[in-house]
């Protein structure tokens, strides 16, 4: 179980028009998951199939990328430091060349 804890994620549901937004959106987000609102009179079927989609949907796992280590000084953050990438996902390296561009 340890060694696939980095893979985890928490998906929240807030229920109710009084639930505290902080606490189901900041968990969601710490947690890679989705958070849904169910509000009082709304039925729950629909954002609790929204939850399984988000749960089922596959995540990359192995992210490799290649470069030339004597013209390149640091990536950030290290792709090696990444443990998967999920749907809808963006992330950003930034490259630190060594030296001038030619």
């Amino acid at each position: 179980m340890k060694n696939n804890i980095k893979y985890c994620r928490v998906h929240t549901i807030g229920i109710g028009n009084g639930c505290s937004l902080n606490l189901i959106n900041g968990c969601a987000q710490s947690g890679k998951g989705k958070s849904v609102l169910i509000s009082d009179s709304e039925n729950p079927s629909e954002k609790i199939v929204e939850l399984l989609e988000a749960t089922l949907t596959p995540l990359i796992s192995r992210i490799n990328l290649k470069y030339d280590e004597t013209h390149i000084e640091s990536i950030t953050p290290n792709p090696k430091s990444i443990p998967y990438i999920l749907k809808d996902d963006v992330i950003n390296f930034y490259v630190t060349y060594k030296g001038p561009l030619t």
